[in-house]
């Protein structure tokens, strides 16, 4: 077994099955098998081909069906923590921005609900829920303040237990 390939900070994104774990690669999402070590397109370069930017991050919805992309990250302290995030339909062929009426970079955490129909994120310290298939945004919590931060911990949690969303 050969594993030359480079794991995210986050660590191994292993598949469903265990028997192979996903990688990024610019704009490609590849599926490693770790018996074989062969890659495969997760997803046809050519679907992100519409992204304004590389793939920072990603993470695939339960059922396998949707990818949350992290893009056009910007630092928060010492991370890439606020960006841009899109969904890709991988049946459908569809990518769709989230937070359209949010500030560009400005999603932070976001994460799909496990039935895979929504994604939630905080943006401007308050945390909001989106729709996938309507892209209809719910804004759940009101808030937020510099004092009073939704969503995510505050830098010395970040520095001291290592957590950085809740």
């Amino acid at each position: 077994l050969k594993l030359s390939a480079q794991f995210p900070r986050d660590g191994v994104k292993w598949t469903a099955d265990g028997n192979g774990y996903y990688k990024l690669q610019g704009k490609a999402i590849l599926k490693v098998d770790l018996r074989t070590g062969e890659e495969t397109d997760l997803v046809k370069r050519e679907l992100l081909a519409g992204l304004p930017t590389s793939v920072a991050a990603f993470s695939i919805s339960n059922d396998n069906n949707k990818i949350l992309i992290f893009t056009n990250t910007a630092i928060v302290w010492r991370y890439k923590t606020r960006g841009d995030y899109w969904v890709l339909d991988i049946k459908a062929k569809k990518l769709t921005q989230l937070g359209k009426s949010l500030p560009s970079q400005s999603l932070m955490y976001a994460k799909f609900s496990p039935d895979g129909k929504s994604v939630a994120y905080v943006s401007e310290k308050n945390i909001y829920s989106e729709d996938i298939s309507s892209n209809k945004i719910k804004q759940l919590t009101f808030d937020g303040t510099r004092k009073l931060i939704n969503g995510t911990f505050d830098w010395v949690y970040e520095e001291e237990f290592q957590c950085r969303d809740g």
